[in-house]
């Protein structure tokens, strides 16, 4: 690979690897997906230092859910981008045998997803919850998401797609599934879900 200024085929893997594998690859070739390159925020030095704090512990109880459709059906959301929420997530692993708990974390100042997962790392490899169990607080705790933003950042190792949330609306009791691009700015108000 002389031609390449000496790339490696260690990179080429990883780079396949951080756009979901060979088969994205060719789509993207052939121009059935787009793929977007981002430039990376560099934080500025001296910046106050990211404190999450949990604001509250839900626990969901099993899930025998099969497709993300049905788990939007489910959800009764009142919102209008399901079917691009449906193409965008399709491919996520739903249910999980066991219950399970979420700390829901706020944190003290607008943060990206890189601190966010940084933080994460250094108060004990916390492990950011899936879209799988969002979904399912969006249907066993409904209320929550009236109150707050509920995010969910993993898995950690998410590249290219985006990020999916619950939002509502306390006054009329709306309730929304929606995403974010992955460079979204956070800010302090929104909840981050942790498997506890």
């Amino acid at each position: 690979m002389a031609k390449y200024d000496g790339w490696t085929i260690g990179e080429t893997r990883k780079i396949l690897k951080m756009i979901g594998g060979v088969e994205i690859a060719r789509e993207v070739l052939r121009g059935k997906r787009k793929l977007r390159v981002t430039k990376t925020v560099v934080h500025k030095p001296g910046q106050e230092p990211l404190v999450g704090t949990v604001i509250k512990t839900l626990c969901l109880k099993p899930s025998k859910a099969r497709s993300v459709k049905e788990l939007i059906k489910l959800g009764e959301y009142t919102g209008h981008r399901h079917d691009e929420i449906l193409e965008k997530f399709k491919s996520e692993e739903v249910g999980f045998a066991e219950a399970v708990k979420v700390g829901l974390v706020r944190f003290n100042r607008s943060s990206y997803r890189s601190e966010i997962l940084t933080w994460a790392k250094k108060n004990g490899n916390k492990q950011l919850i899936l879209p799988k169990h969002l979904f399912e607080i969006g249907i066993q705790h409904p209320k929550e998401q009236i109150k707050n933003k509920l995010v969910a950042l993993g898995p950690v190792d998410r590249f290219l797609s985006p990020i999916l949330y619950l939002e509502g609306y306390s006054p009329t009791n709306m309730r929304d599934l929606n995403y974010v691009d992955l460079n979204e700015r956070f800010n302090q108000y929104w909840l981050f879900g942790f498997l506890s």
